[in-house]
């Protein structure tokens, strides 16, 4: 697992994760301290999940991959999806939380 170092995004705690196998993608979404959106892609598979005030996860989630394609969706805490363009997930994630 490739993790990017903790980002303090405003009120937010952002960990980035490039992640060798779906399988690891649930166990790691899970378990989020309050204030911490965790965003997570392997292979054509990725997450977002939020326990952050004011941070829906799904809307996070689709807002990245109406640029970079794919589908998915879930709910405020909680969204999963397939990517058409993996390697620009993570920096849409990224960059969706320094607007929020």
């Amino acid at each position: 697992m490739q993790a990017s170092p903790l980002r303090e995004v405003g009120k937010v705690t952002l960990r980035l994760l490039n992640l060798p196998d779906a399988a690891l993608l649930a166990p790691a979404l899970s378990d989020l301290e309050m204030g911490e959106v965790r965003a997570a892609v392997a292979g054509s598979r990725c997450g977002v999940a939020s326990a952050a005030e004011g941070v829906n996860a799904s809307e996070v989630l689709r807002s990245a991959l109406e640029t970079c394609g794919g589908r998915g969706g879930g709910h405020a805490t909680l969204a999963q999806g397939q990517v058409e363009r993996s390697e620009d997930f993570l920096d849409l994630i990224a960059r969706r939380i320094g607007e929020a």
